[in-house]
């Protein structure tokens, strides 16, 4: 690869010090030579952005005075990126991910080599799990949206294949699609806003392309473990598919997940796992996927 376009990468940082240095620590281990690194820290507690900017004078520090989630989060560094108006792509990155030296030249060779492509993502490993190495988290995925699902597509060799999705945790995507079809949808706060993303990329006719020879580990759900996953998930999923489903698409979600899916989470919550705080959240998400919705779309 001759031409090494500018890369700025991403990571938001709430009230995650450790993991955010152990992810820069890696980053700067890469091989790819062309890129700048941008640390947004959502309003975390106990100075954390001066630490880290202590630690790693050489980056970029970006301040929330509060905690803006995952979408708007990193939204205020892709707006400053678009004005300075001098980088190619815009890597998402979670801090709580590792990276391996070659990750990010392969992720751009692969996009400078398909001029369609707009959007990337890696093989990604769990860090550790039970002891063991090289168990996979999350590849490319194909969505559903009669059913409401994302499943991982099945590949055999290493060669990029075209997808529907790649999650936000490690996301290449080109600066002039992001111009194209806008930032991140902030009303998804966190989950589903990178299923979103890959959505309106790929309706606006670009690819989204899944590239098994770029490798990163992930320890998974750090930050959203602090906030209310049942909830987020749930009522995401609903303003996913009223965004995106078709008519028929949506009827048939809405079928099935009451007959089939609501009984399982209301009874599993409720009865089975006792875990009375989730079965909260998880109404809590249904009421305001229905109820709230109309009221975002609106702001």
């Amino acid at each position: 690869m001759t031409h090494q376009p500018k890369i700025s990468i991403i990571i938001l940082n709430w009230n995650g010090l450790k993991d955010t240095l152990a992810c820069l620590t890696s980053l700067a281990k890469i091989a790819y030579p062309n890129y700048e690194v941008i640390v947004v820290d959502n309003g975390s507690k106990n100075k954390e952005a001066s630490i880290i900017k202590r630690k790693f004078p050489q980056i970029n520090i970006l301040k929330n005075k509060t905690n803006l989630g995952f979408a708007e989060g990193n939204n205020a560094a892709i707006r400053r990126i678009l004005k300075q108006n001098q980088s190619d792509y815009i890597l998402l990155l979670n801090n709580d991910t590792v990276v391996t030296k070659n990750f990010l030249n392969r992720l751009v060779e692969t996009a400078q080599n398909c001029q369609n492509s707009g959007v990337l993502g890696p093989k990604i490993y769990y860090y550790r799990r039970r002891g063991k190495t090289k168990v996979i988290q999350s590849i490319g995925s194909m969505i559903n949206l009669s059913l409401g699902k994302i499943s991982p597509v099945k590949q055999k060799n290493n060669c990029p294949l075209a997808v529907d999705f790649v999650t936000g945790a490690c996301l290449l995507i080109k600066t002039a699609v992001v111009k194209k079809i806008g930032l991140l949808d902030k009303k998804f706060f966190c989950v589903f806003e990178d299923a979103d993303w890959c959505l309106r990329a790929k309706t606006a006719g670009f690819l989204i392309l899944y590239v098994p020879r770029s490798v990163i580990y992930h320890k998974l759900g750090q930050t959203i473990k602090k906030t209310s996953p049942v909830y987020y998930y749930t009522r995401n999923l609903f303003w996913f598919e009223f965004k995106h489903a078709g008519f028929f698409q949506l009827l048939f979600f809405l079928t099935h997940y009451f007959i089939f899916v609501f009984p399982a989470y209301f009874f599993g919550y409720l009865l089975i796992k006792r875990n009375y705080q989730a079965w909260k959240n998880y109404l809590r998400g249904l009421i305001d996927a229905i109820f709230a919705y109309k009221a975002q779309t609106n702001t």
